[in-house]
């Protein structure tokens, strides 16, 4: 038989010529091909994207001083790379900020001070006491200190015929006898000071009659 050709699925039958005076010669190929999908990688390097200008605001609290607002203009220019030339702008502006909060004290503290306070009070009204009492006092021997010789003299009503008795010492006499002297303002004195006193011996001498 005839050899087998590339790519084809089998023999190719040969075919014997027929008698006669005219001979023919036929064959047949078929071939399959198999085209692979191309794939194509490509890599771009791009350049990366520049900055046109840049706006930056800085806030600060009015208690910054004005001395220092230039330093702070140079600080933070250096830290985003500020530029002039390319329309870069910087502006500082100083407002009030919020204060914050305080802390709300502990209990236990709060108490403390309380007891304290409740302390203070006690101790201040121990100390007026004190003083009203020491005022009193003073004023009281002050009185007393006014008073005439003869009425501190009498430690109780003497009756009207002691004045007359001759029993009685010249010394007690003149004492007894002593108020007689007295100027009638000191008398209206002594009623306003010590008007129980005055009103005791009186009923006194009125008993008598």
């Amino acid at each position: 038989g005839s050899p087998t050709a590339p790519g084809t699925t089998g023999t190719i039958p040969a075919y014997a010529a027929t008698t006669g005076s005219s001979s023919s010669n036929y064959s047949n190929k078929s071939s399959n091909t198999t085209f692979g999908v191309d794939k194509t990688v490509t890599h771009a390097v791009i350049a990366p994207g520049g900055v046109q200008n840049q706006t930056v605001s800085v806030l600060i609290d009015k208690s910054v001083p004005a001395a220092a607002i230039p330093a702070i203009k140079s600080a933070v220019a250096g830290a985003v790379g500020l530029n002039a030339k390319r329309g870069d702008t910087l502006s500082v502006s100083q407002i009030a900020f919020a204060k914050p909060a305080a802390a709300p004290a502990p209990a236990s503290t709060t108490k403390m001070i309380g007891y304290a306070k409740y302390a203070l009070i006690g101790f201040g009204a121990l100390l007026f006491l004190f003083f009203m009492r020491r005022n009193l006092r003073r004023r009281e021997k002050e009185t007393f200190a006014g008073q005439p010789t003869w009425l501190r003299e009498l430690d109780s009503p003497r009756p009207l015929a002691a004045l007359a008795s001759g029993d009685e010492s010249p010394t007690e006499v003149k004492r007894l006898r002593s108020p007689v002297n007295v100027p009638k303002r000191q008398v209206e004195e002594l009623v306003e000071r010590d008007p129980d006193r005055v009103a005791q011996q009186v009923r006194a001498w009125m008993s008598e009659d």
